[in-house]
Parts: structure tokens; C-alpha cells; sequence
């Protein structure tokens, strides 16, 4: 069983299915309970916050296998709410953006029916360290090019070799879902985030990209007390509430 916590605001009628970040070494639903909270309050939309299994313990596919499947219970109503959405998204942070993309991704693939829109913030897509902002950033907090390494190595061995779902930013991206970009300008993970925004656009989907200057990896957790993260939150919800309504 995968753990599931839902996030109602008032009046709210679509659903987001969220997966958090930490390398999927790392992180819980309890670790990101208030930004889960607080984008559902300021969005409108509803949240599903999913706790997928971590590796090194449980590597890839068992995390996007368990995401695919909260994302197909809820769609098929088996979650205990008391009205079904109208409409359903994907989101999530860091980790938590490539398997949201990941599971679009494998839903076009199967000829299933695709989210209404996608939130990938600050997303890592492959472990691609020639990129310059893993050598310009390298030692940035919170988000190291080691640790990222490190966690790459826990998802899929050592020699970091996957998928197309395990590495969504080496395929073709086309007829997937509108999509909001927030990347970091102060990430290591800025460049292939802007790289993803950028593919979005060429392949010709719907695509709200916003970096934020001068915040690091995992700025949503300082949101109350930078005006700066504050304000990149805000555009995420506001942009969230209209492709979701």
C-alpha cells in the first residue's frame, strides 16, 4: 500500500496527484505537509500528496510504479472522497517533477488519458553532470553535484542507467499536457530544467516557465521568510489555479 495525504480546499474541484522531493533517498509526505497545504489553499486545487517508495531499498521502477498507481485509484475513484474531481494534475519538486513527467510520459505511451496539466519545480531529468551549472553550482546548499550523484546512484545503481521514464528529459516530448516550469537560479539542477522548459515549448506544448533568480534548490521550504520564494510560490498557485479551472 502507498500512503496517501489529501489536501481539500473549499469549493475545489480538480486534484493534484504530488510527489515530494529528496533524491528518492529522502522526504516524506509529513516533510512536505506545509507546502502541500499551503499550494492547495492558494491554488484552489486540491492535493494528493504521495509517500512512494525510497531507494536505495526500493529502486527504480518501484517508485513510479507506485505513483502510477495512486495517480489510476484516484482517476478510477477509488479514493476516499466525498465527490470525485472533475479534472486531474501532476506535480512535484526535484524527484518528485521526473516522475510526475514520467508518468505523462508513460500515459501518452499507453494511449492513457493525460492529466490536464503538469507542475514540475525545480525538475532533474537526467544524470547528465557535464551541464554547466552542476560545476558553476556545485557546492550550492541544500543541493550539492555529489549529492545529486549520490542520489542518481540510489534510483538506479551505480552505473545510473534507465529508461526513458527513468531519464524523461531524452525523449520526445510532444502531446503531453500544459505544463509550469519553476527552476532556480542558483540550482545545479537549473540548466536541465531550463533545457526541459525550453524542449516543451519546441515540442509544442503549452508551457509557463518562470526561474527565479537568486534562490537556491528547495526554496519552497523558505517561502515565509524570503519575499523572493514567496513570490515564486505565488506565481506557481496562481498558474496552477488556471490550468487547473
Amino acid at each position: 500500500p502507498v500512503r496517501v495525504r489529501f489536501y481539500l480546499p473549499r469549493d475545489w474541484t480538480c486534484l493534484t496527484v504530488y510527489m515530494h522531493g529528496g533524491g528518492w533517498t529522502v522526504g516524506s509526505i509529513e516533510g512536505h505537509n506545509q507546502i502541500c497545504a499551503d499550494l492547495a489553499s492558494e491554488s484552489g486545487c486540491a492535493v494528493a500528496s504521495a509517500d512512494y517508495s525510497l531507494s536505495p531499498e526500493m529502486r527504480y521502477p518501484a517508485a513510479f510504479e507506485d505513483c502510477l498507481a495512486v495517480y489510476a485509484a484516484i482517476e478510477d475513484g477509488l479514493a476516499p472522497l466525498s465527490k470525485q474531481p472533475d479534472g486531474l494534475c501532476v506535480g512535484g519538486d526535484s524527484c518528485g517533477a521526473n516522475l510526475a513527467l514520467a508518468m505523462c510520459l508513460k500515459r501518452r505511451d499507453t494511449g492513457s488519458p493525460l492529466p490536464r496539466a503538469m507542475v514540475l519545480i525545480y525538475p532533474c531529468t537526467e544524470p547528465d553532470f557535464t551541464r554547466p551549472s552542476y560545476r558553476t553550482h556545485a557546492h550550492a546548499p541544500f543541493l550539492s553535484t555529489v549529492l545529486m550523484k549520490v542520489f542518481w546512484q540510489n534510483y538506479l545503481g551505480k552505473e545510473m542507467q534507465g529508461d526513458i521514464y527513468a531519464w524523461p528529459g531524452r525523449t520526445n516530448l510532444a502531446g503531453l499536457p500544459s505544463v509550469i516550469v519553476l527552476t532556480a537560479a542558483l540550482d545545479p539542477l537549473v540548466d536541465e530544467g531550463d533545457a526541459l522548459a525550453a524542449a516543451m515549448e519546441c515540442a509544442g506544448v503549452a508551457t509557463r516557465h518562470h526561474r527565479a533568480d537568486h534562490l537556491i534548490h528547495g526554496f519552497l521550504r523558505f517561502r515565509t521568510h524570503s519575499a523572493r520564494a514567496q513570490a515564486a510560490f505565488s506565481w506557481l498557485a496562481t498558474n496552477l489555479k488556471i490550468l487547473s479551472s
